[in-house]
């Protein structure tokens, strides 16, 4: 069973030749590599002028995640810890950790 077949006015049945270098053609099937999209659908969306996802975006989204799931993990254990000892060095440092943790959150929402 395969997918449900497309209407006929969405369908991509029209073929474009388009005339290149060797260079050019290697440097374009680079770039749709790296966005990790096929040679025809990157040739598209520049040629629409749509965006481009970027796979180094994709990564640097993910390792902030990563990095923010950590330091929320670490909130979680100095509020353990607060219980115990320290508690306005621990409420500073959550304070720090809680701002931090939104300034990556910015930048995860901004990539």
């Amino acid at each position: 069973m395969g997918r449900p077949s497309l209407p006929p006015d969405q369908r991509r049945s029209r073929e474009m030749w388009l005339r290149v270098t060797e260079s050019e053609k290697e440097a374009i099937k680079e770039s749709a590599e790296r966005a990790g999209l096929s040679f025809s659908e990157f040739a598209r969306r520049a040629a629409l002028g749509r965006q481009i996802p970027s796979m180094e975006d994709r990564k640097a989204r993910l390792e902030l995640m990563k990095v923010n799931g950590d330091l929320g993990r670490m909130e979680g254990l100095l509020k353990q810890a607060q219980a115990i000892c320290c508690k306005e060095q621990i409420a500073r440092m959550l304070k720090n950790l809680e701002e931090t943790r939104e300034l990556i959150k910015t930048k995860i929402q901004n990539i």
